[in-house]
This record gives structure tokens, sequence and C-alpha cells, in this order.
């Protein structure tokens, strides 16, 4: 319904009452009244409108669907780009030659606001269908928009050409411009059904700092998905041309019809003439829009896109030759049919090339902000070329050439064995493809390094990642505090030490050569009493076992000089350390393992269930299909035991959930922090205690402390699962690593629900802190796995079962370690499975 709603505006504004009503207002006895006053021809200055209309929209869209994505509220920017555009579609009622500027800011809002609803309106569609329904359902939308339309456009026109019968003044153009009025009454009225049927709050996107930003970086991000998606991406590059010519006609034809067409007499096309050529584009359109759709199951939907662009050639070459009336509404008739299927298959196509994933309006905007650019080049062409040239005609050809080009795009989208849901996105589900050389469970940074290290030791193997959220580093990875650690605190000779310290330059050098976002920054650790001095003396003897590079012990002095606001009478600074984009470092290391291999595959929203023994390999069970593979990989994180029960490996200890809640300097605390600042740990417990950590967005963090979790992924402070709860409390371990460390367990619950207790553990290293400095942060949990015995189980610890191998353990630093742990399982593979290197 909210197609019949914003249709309105699209046939009485863009393509019907108005542009004639413009053309009436600015011509003046044959003459063109705008290139007297402003030196710019009337058509041009209209296109010019419409394009900085569009330009405003893909300018703005980012910024509001990062905010809608992080909020989960798109429903509440349609309604504001839907008030917007009835609005100035209302204020079109003031148009005049005296009023220009204000007629020509309305148009700009008009479009924007008509343009930017749809950008959301568009988001809800993989939200609210399944695939296989999206180009029913797309049509559908469009044939309701058509119909619509054209009852309030048949109100419309004996509203002008009848005036009297609604008790209308026929002067000063008021029956046209009151139709501007009913325009924005149908528009925001009718919407008002929708907005109470669509979703009110969708799921919200994973906490992040600097919304306001998201939605640009989210443009980036799907950007660097693209680069991995062949198939989609070539089929963005002809969309965004072939609408070039599309939304330059659907804008412009009725402005080129009014000067260029003309009656069997020789005059001007009349009003009443274009107006049925208009209706003729929107009734054809309707049975176009359900054509097409039947076109794309029979050849697919890139197949009948180009078939339509060939016809849309056909279409520009019969406008260059035709002048008469009856002409035109042949033309009409094939513009509405060719139309209504490419617009709606456009849309519907988009939709089933994307990969899963919870962000369908950054998706949708990058369709968007494409669309409106695409937009934007198309009319400033047609105004340029008929400023430039001063022939109406010679606008044809540079429409024709952006379907010509489109023409030559099309055929180089892959087609992915023809039929409407001929579709395998590299990020997508995997129901199609069955028999793979190594499936690895687990999306999070370490599944990555493996895929990546894996597929770089065996470039010929086809590698399938499975990940049962709907974006990878979602869990440990996604929540950690972003820092590279040196090494320096982990027992020497410890799998641990050696991993984190070869991991750190290895994922430095990856950073550096691939543009992930990273800082070598450094950090203090930080004695403040007389007790911390033997420990922080026994750190630096490790960090020196371990080969740490750039550690030197310093002063009180020294730490005041490194940090003015830091309060400690000892400390050791590591140069070494940093910070880094986990989730950016994971992303690249699957898209380059991708790039390697384009028939290796990430699946995501693809969850577990189970594994059995198949033809000498084995059957991996997923929520979507089953999958044989040669070899499996288990790096399941949060979920590594029951992963590996699941296998049937017989693990005594289980995983544990710690959650760790962190706090953010607010604006005027952040100056008090320069770099990373950490205490002295107390070696009873296996955390490194409240720190300071600046992230690559230039935010501070302080945390975390560490608390039991109800729910194993559950990142608030009143998050409960059942299962989760269950299996930890009936666990003896749980029970006596809680009685032989109570009253360490009750002092971090006061904190996690105390800013003051938190405070003042934070003031222990930055004495002049306030409670206005810091803020409530995001949280993140670390599973640990626990042994009977009540004890964590330090180490990693990566087992083989058969052709598996399950990474049982990796708490941190397996985040820094990565790569190298992704080498050492690739390593373990190639030996213990007899694989040969390529």
């Amino acid at each position: 319904m909210y197609d019949w709603a914003n249709s309105s505006y699209s046939l009485t504004i863009t393509s019907a009452i108005f542009p004639m009503f413009y053309v009436a207002v600015t011509q003046a006895f044959g003459e063109d009244r705008f290139v007297a006053e402003y030196g710019v021809p009337s058509a041009s200055l209209y296109s010019y409108a419409l394009s900085a209309g569009f330009l405003l929209v893909a300018l703005i869209v980012p910024l509001l669907s990062g905010i809608a994505d992080h909020r989960g509220n798109k429903l509440n920017y349609l309604k504001l780009f839907c008030y917007v555009g009835s609005a100035a579609c209302a204020g079109l009622y003031f148009f005049s030659v005296e009023h220009v500027w204000i007629g020509m800011a309305c148009i700009v809002l008009a479009c924007a606001g008509f343009s930017g609803s749809l950008v959301f309106y568009d988001a809800y569609l993989p939200e609210i269908a399944e695939k296989k329904d999206h180009d029913r359902i797309s049509a559908r939308g469009y044939t309701m928009g058509y119909i619509g339309s054209v009852i309030l456009l048949v109100i419309n026109l004996l509203m002008v050409m009848q005036p009297g019968w609604f008790g209308i003044p026929d002067t000063d153009g008021l029956p046209a411009r009151l139709t501007f009025l009913s325009v924005a009454l149908w528009w925001a009225g009718w919407a008002q059904w929708p907005f109470r049927v669509l979703p009110h709050r969708t799921d919200a996107g994973p906490e992040r700092k600097h919304v306001i930003w998201s939605g640009y970086q989210e443009l980036r991000k799907v950007w660097l998905q693209l680069l991995g998606l062949r198939r989609l991406r070539r089929y963005l590059m002809a969309f965004f041309v072939f609408n070039m010519g599309i939304q330059t006609v659907m804008y412009l034809a009725v402005s080129y019809a009014k000067q260029e067409i003309v009656g069997p007499d020789g005059s001007p096309i009349a009003d009443d003439s274009l107006i049925i050529s208009v209706l003729i584009i929107q009734l054809v359109a309707a049975v176009g829009a359900a054509a097409f759709v039947q076109l794309s199951k029979r050849v697919g939907n890139v197949r009948a896109l180009l078939i339509g662009c060939i016809i849309w050639v056909g279409v520009c070459l019969m406008a260059w030759s035709i002048h008469l009336t009856n002409e035109f509404y042949i033309l009409a008739a094939i513009v509405g049919s060719v139309m209504g299927g490419c617009q709606s298959l456009s849309r519907s196509t988009y939709a089933k090339f994307l990969p899963p994933t919870r962000d369908t309006s950054s998706f949708f905007s990058f369709y968007d902000v494409s669309y409106y650019l695409g937009t934007v080049l198309g009319t400033l062409a047609y105004g340029l070329v008929y400023q430039l040239t001063g022939d109406l005609r010679a606008t044809i050809i540079a429409i024709g050439s952006f379907f010509v080009l489109g023409v030559v795009l099309l055929l180089r989208v892959p087609r992915g064995g023809g039929g409407s849901n001929a579709v395998m996105p590299i990020f997508a589900t995997m129901s199609e493809e069955r028999d793979w050389d190594v499936v690895i469970v687990g999306g999070g940074i370490v599944g990555a390094a493996t895929l990546y290290k894996l597929q770089t030791r065996f470039p010929s193997f086809r590698i399938l990642l499975l990940e049962k959220e709907k974006a990878l580093a979602d869990h440990q990875t996604g929540h950690n505090s972003g820092v590279i650690h040196s090494g320096i605190y982990y027992k020497p000779g410890s799998y641990k030490a050696k991993n984190c310290v070869e991991g750190r330059h290895e994922l430095v050098a990856f950073a550096k050569e691939h543009g992930v976002k990273h800082d070598i920054c450094g950090k203090l650790i930080v004695a403040t009493s007389e007790e911390e001095l033997p420990r922080l003396e026994k750190i630096h003897s490790t960090g020196v076992a371990n080969g740490i590079e750039d550690m030197e012990r310093i002063d009180a002095q020294r730490i005041k000089e490194i940090e003015p606001f830091c309060a400690g009478i000892a400390g050791l600074r590591v140069g070494c350390t940093g910070i880094i984009d986990f989730r950016g470092a994971t992303d690249k290391m699957a898209e380059l393992a991708l790039v390697m291999q384009p028939q290796s595959r990430v699946a995501l929203g693809e969850e577990f269930l189970g594994i059995a023994p198949a033809d000498g390999g084995s059957a991996v069970r997923t929520t979507k299909g089953s999958y044989r593979a040669r070899f499996a990989i288990f790096c399941g994180g949060l979920q590594s035991d029951r992963l590996a029960k699941a296998d049937g490996v017989p693990v005594k200890e289980r995983i544990v959930g710690f959650r760790g809640d962190y706090y953010e300097l607010t604006e005027q605390g952040r100056h008090k922090v320069k770099h990373l600042i950490y205490p002295v740990p107390d070696p009873r417990f296996p955390f490194l205690g409240v720190h300071f950590t600046r992230m690559t967005d230039g935010s501070i963090e302080c945390g975390p402390n560490a608390v039991f979790t109800f729910k194993r992924e559950g990142y608030g402070k009143t998050d409960f699962d059942l299962r989760d709860t269950t299996d930890a409390l009936t666990y003896g371990g749980t029970w006596k690593l809680f009685l032989n460390n109570m009253s360490y367990g009750i002092n971090e619950y006061r904190r996690a629900f105390s800013k003051r207790l938190f405070l003042r553990t934070l003031q222990r290293l930055i004495p002049s802190l306030t409670m206005d400095d810091i803020e409530p942060g995001r949280a993140g949990v670390r599973a640990m796995l626990l042994g009977t015995d009540g004890n964590m189980v330090d180490d990693f610890r990566i087992e083989r079962r058969g052709n598996r191998i399950h990474v049982l353990n990796a708490p941190s630093p397996a985040a820094t370690a990565a790569l190298a742990i992704g080498g050492h399982i690739a390593q373990m593979a190639t030996k213990e499975f007899g694989l040969v290197e390529a």
C-alpha cells in the first residue's frame, strides 16, 4: 500500500500535471522566460533541480540507514521522508515565476522525500518476504502503485478540465495547483495503512560507536563484500548505467514531448494528448511488471533485464525519429511495458542476490545510493546536453548510450545456471552445493584465519566456512577490546606465548598490507602500590623470555611524561602493543581466501546441528542442509565444548561464560588517556584487570570487569538462557570456582551494577576521573574452559578426532594470535590428514 500512496507523486508531480504546469508557467508566447531571466533553459533548470534532489538523498541516506540499522527503527525514517515529500508537494501550490526558487526548493525536497522513503521501504522486502516471493511481491507493489496513481490522476484531470464540477475558479492555474495539494493528502493519508502494519521495530544491529557515521562505514563494508561477490558486483554496475536512462525517461519524457511532439495540424501536442500518453504508460506498466515476472521465470532475472535494455535501445531509436501524436501513443505503450518490468525486476533481483544479513537497510542503502547517483548523472546529462546544444533530440543520444552500455554490462554478469533463482553469492547459504574438501564451523577470527591459512596452503581446495550468525566476528571477536597483545603475560614456552608473539607480527603485517585499520600505539603497565612491584618485575622477566621487543621499565616521572593523568610508582612501557579493528581483519581474511579460490564459500545464518561419518569423510548437518566434507575443523568459541560433544569428543571440561562490562570516557574525560593503560594483573585470576583502551575510532574504553553470565552469547546484565544456565550451574567445576573466588566474584558483581564502585577501580590508575567522565558502554563475553577442579584451562587447546580438528580452548589473546593459530591448524591438518601441499 505504500506503493499505492507514493506513486501519486510519480504520476501527478513527475509525469503528468506538474511538468505541463511548469512549461505553461515558464513559457510565454513561445519564448522561454527562464533563458531571459536566468540564462538557463527552463527544461535544464528543472532537470538540475531533480539532480539536486537525488544527490541530496544519495548523501544523507547512508547516514540515516546506519542509524536505522543500529536502532532497528527504519519505519521512523520512512515516515520522515514521506512527510517531507508530501509537504513539499503541497508547497508546489505556490510555484510561479515570481517565486521560482521556492518552487525549485519544493521540487528538490519532494524528489528527496519520495526517493529517500523508498530506501527504507525497499529495505523491508527481504524482511517480510522469502526470496522465492521477491519478484512477485515487488511486481505487485509496482502494480498497486500504478493503479492507485491512475485513480488519483483521473480525479485530478477532472479538477483541471472541469473545475466547475468541483466549484473551483478557473483562474491563475488554481485547478492545477490544487492537484498538488491532493497529491500531498493522498500520499500522507494512504501511507498510514503501511505505517500501521509494517514492523515498528526490526532487529537492531550490533552496538557501534559513532553511530552517526556508521552508515557510511556500512557502505564501505558492503563495497568490500562486493569485491568478493562477482555476480552482485557486475549486476550493480549494469544497473547503475541502465537505470540512468530509465530514470531520465521517467522524469523528463513529458517535458521532452511538450516541446518536440506535434499534432496533425503541426501545433504542439495538446495537454489532453499528453495525459492520454501518461495514462497509457501507467496502465501498460502494470501489465509489463507482471509480464517480466513470467519472463524472468523462463530465462532468469539477468536475461530478462537484458531483453528489457535491448527494447529500451529500440525505444530511443523510435523517439529520435517520431514527431506526431499518434506515434507518441505507440511509443508510450512500449515505454510503459518495459519501464514497469525493468523497475520491479531490478529491485527484486538485487534482493535475491543479497547475502544473508541483518543490515538490510545498509545493503539497500548501497543499492539506492547507486540508483540515485545514476539518476543524478542521467538528469544532469539531459540538462547539460540541452543547454549546450539547444536541441532536445540530442538528449536522446545520451539516453540511448546508457542502454547500449547497460546491455554490454549485463552480458558480463555470470549466469549461474539460469533461472530467476540462479544466485550463488559468496556470502550465502549453500543449499545448492554439497561436496567440500574442508568444512570449517565457526566464523570468528580464528575460523576466518584458518580458512585463510588453509586456502593459502591449498589453493585448489574448496572450503566452506559455516557461521550461524548473519555476520562474521559477531561474538567474542566483535566484542573484545580490540587490543593487539604483545605476549608479555604468558608462560614462556606455552602455546599462548608462542602463538601470541608470532601471531602479533603476522597480524600487524597483514593489517599494513591489506589496509585493516590499526595503530601500534604502545601501552603502560602501571604499579600503584609497593606490593605490586615484584609482580611487575616478574612480568618484565616473562616478556624478556618471550622475546618481546620495545619494552622498558619506567619510573613515576616517566609515567607522567607519557600519561600525565596516570598515577603510578613504577611501570613497564610496551611499545609493540597496539589496537586494531578485529571485525575488519576477520572480513578481510575471509575475502582474501575467497579471491584465492572462487569456489570456496562463506555461509552465514547457517547453524551446525551435527556430524556423522559419510563416504570416507563426514556429513555435516546444518539448519539449511547437509554437506559432505573430506575434513572438518571446529572453531566454535563460546560453543566449542558443545560442538566437540556433538562429534563424540570426550571433553570433561565445560565452557563457562564471563561477561565483561565496559564504560567509555565522555568527551570531557577523553583527554586524560592517550594510549593504553593497564594495571598489574593479579596472578590468582585469569583476567588482566580493569584497564583503559584507546579504540581505532578514537573513543576510550574502560574495563572490563568479569562476572558470571547466565547466557553464553548475552551482552546485557539481565540476559538469561535456560540451557546455558543449567549447563553451568549443574557442573561441579562452576561451584568450585565460585567457592574458591567468592569475595572476588561478589566485588565484580557489585561493580557491574554500581557506576560509583567501577569509578573507584578506575581511579586507582587515573585519580582525577569523575562520575561525569564516564558513561556506560558495551559488553563482551569471554569463553573459559573450566576444569572439574574449578580451575580454568589457561592455554590454547586444539585436538584431532579422526578426520576432524577441534579448537577446544582459545581465550585471549586468541584474536591477536589468530593467524598463528590458523597456521598451526593448517600445518596440523597437513601432517595428521596426510594432505599434499600445492
